[in-house]
């Protein structure tokens, strides 16, 4: 069974690098080159404040649940 996302966005690259395997994950990698991901920096900024406030750990590059899905099921390439 794959894991629940660990990111509001989706998943981290570190969750699926230690799911997938290095080779899956490279295969993943490859599938999303040119893709649309999110940069999870674990804050979140408000507007009147004009400033950041910290939420959660920062996640890095997040790949969008949906494209891991269709990833999953071996779908094809969106652009």
């Amino acid at each position: 069974m794959f894991p629940e996302a660990d990111c509001n966005g989706g998943y981290s690259f570190a969750l699926l690098e230690a799911t997938l395997g290095e080779e899956r994950f490279a295969e993943l990698t490859d599938f999303m080159n040119g893709q649309t991901m999110t940069l999870c920096e674990g804050r979140r900024y408000d507007h009147e404040t004009e400033s950041y406030t910290e939420t959660h750990e920062a996640h890095g590059p997040v790949v969008y649940t949906w494209d891991v899905e269709r990833f999953m099921r071996g779908g094809p390439i969106l652009d």
